[in-house]
């Protein structure tokens, strides 16, 4: 009720009794709190509230008492935070048990729930009896989302229905906060839900926003089942980005959850839906399918990078960033792409300038027991060859890698041969070429084994496979990545 310990606010309580029991009582506390109840008690001694009406903030009671079974509540004000009454209303209420809601009217200037804000929001809730079995329905209007929507009393009767006309969220930094604020704080881990206590649904939204940007349309189906929900049919994007996938949320006979996910992603360029998603800044083109089964034993919002089991593949094609960007620091956990460039660029300053470009990244990462590892991640750009094998520790946050790089000298040779000993040279070094194909590249590949830390790990080159032939590596010693 944000009262300070040592602020003083009015109470008043008035009661009647009836058959030497409570049966109405009116509550006023400042001008935070007004309500009226009506309680039942049954022959065993249980007592419950039959009727309940309460007013918070500038909010007034519909009745000074209150009127048919169940609980009206009406809120007025610029700032709350649900989480506490979530959680308590979550939690074991003793005896005393709460009327069904029968309606609610919200106008809140900050609706605070967990890490997320909602601001400007205007919520109605009532139940609907004349059709069917009851269900609650309403409306919320709000600066990111605005629609309606139907929840039905008995799982059994659904689905329940979410009809959004817009949705915005926020992503990138803000790790998913709805405000416009940044988060300050890691998301809290939200009361245990049991998903076999839900009704399926059907969810869409017809304008998806991320950081502001139109980001298409999103449509989810969901069915019950004997272990919770299956998640039948997603569908999220527009023209150029497109994320489709089913899955399950299902609650475990020891009590513990499980949630799968089969997704597929596929992007007419991934730099542009990097840098709408807030997650990189300067990549440019990659059109990308990037597809994969995930599972964890937890509900679909608990997911943690180490409890991770399955499969992720990704066939991603060319790219470029005009300079190294933060964003592309970690390719998917598994590669420091920064401080692997660094050192490319020290050993063979004359394939590796400034930025980063490639032509195609494709390979295929596991998950399972707190790692991800891949033995055939690829990276081929315009001056190398980059094949990448080993493991990142999802829990340690660490690698342990050995990437070998094959420079694209083949190529070039012909051309140099010509410049430099006549066409005769040239169509020598040209025929050798076609009979050797990459064997000639591989003459100059050079192996590097990354070991320590994601964000600053050691590269150290364990051959001089460039010593011979192709690019020369640079004699100097390199610093530390």
């Amino acid at each position: 009720m944000a009262k300070g310990r040592e602020e003083e606010a009015p109470f008043s309580l008035a009661a009647q009794l009836a058959a030497r029991q409570l049966s109405q009582a009116r509550l006023h506390y400042g001008d935070r709190l007004d309500a009226a109840l009506r309680l039942h008690g049954d022959e065993g001694g249980n007592t419950s509230v039959d009727a309940l009406e309460i007013a918070i903030g500038d909010a007034d009671l519909l009745a000074d008492a209150p009127g048919d079974q169940g609980l009206r509540l009406r809120v007025r004000m610029d700032e709350l935070d649900l989480t506490p009454w979530a959680e308590a209303a979550l939690a074991d209420g003793g005896d005393l048990t709460l009327p069904p809601l029968d309606r609610a009217h919200l106008i809140i200037g900050n609706l605070h729930w967990r890490e997320h804000t909602l601001n400007d929001l205007a919520l109605r809730i009532g139940i609907q009896r004349d059709d069917g079995p009851e269900a609650w329905t309403g409306d919320i209007h709000s600066r990111r989302i605005s629609g309606r929507f139907r929840y039905p009393r008995e799982p059994v009767h659904g689905p329940a229905t979410i009809e959004l006309e817009r949705l915005a969220l926020r992503m990138g930094r803000n790790d998913g906060a709805m405000d416009d604020d940044n988060a300050t704080t890691p998301p809290r881990a939200p009361p245990a839900i049991d998903p076999r206590q839900l009704p399926g649904f059907l969810a869409s939204a017809e304008d998806l926003l991320i950081n502001d940007e139109p980001m298409g349309r999103v449509a989810l189906r969901a069915e019950r089942s004997p272990h919770g929900l299956d998640l039948t049919a997603m569908e999220i994007g527009n023209d150029r980005h497109r994320l489709s996938g089913t899955g399950h949320w299902y609650q475990q006979p020891d009590g513990k959850q499980q949630s799968e996910l089969a997704f597929d992603l596929a992007s007419d360029s991934l730099g542009e839906l990097l840098i709408r998603l807030g997650l990189a800044e300067k990549l440019q083109g990659a059109p990308a399918r990037i597809a994969g089964r995930l599972s964890w034993p937890d509900g679909p919002f608990g997911a943690a990078d180490e409890e991770m089991a399955g499969t992720l593949s990704l066939a991603i094609l060319q790219g470029s960033a005009p300079e190294m960007d933060p964003g592309l620091g970690r390719l998917f956990g598994l590669l420091n792409i920064t401080a692997l460039h660094r050192r490319l660029s020290f050993d063979f300053s004359d394939l590796f300038g400034e930025g980063f470009s490639f032509d195609r990244i494709e390979g295929e990462v596991r998950f399972g027991d707190g790692e991800a590892k891949s033995d055939n991640l690829l990276i081929e750009g315009p001056a190398a060859r980059i094949e990448i094998t080993g493991s990142a520790d999802l829990r340690d946050r660490t690698l342990d890698q050995r990437i070998t790089v094959s420079g694209k000298v083949s190529s070039a040779l012909p051309i140099a041969g010509t410049l430099t000993g006549g066409p005769a040279v040239g169509a020598a070094l040209l025929i050798a070429q076609q009979l050797l194909g990459d064997k000639m590249d591989r003459i100059s590949a050079a192996e590097y084994q990354i070991s320590g830390p994601w964000d600053d790990p050691a590269v150290e080159r364990i051959n001089k496979g460039g010593d011979e032939d192709g690019a020369q590596p640079n004699r100097n010693t390199p610093p530390r990545p």
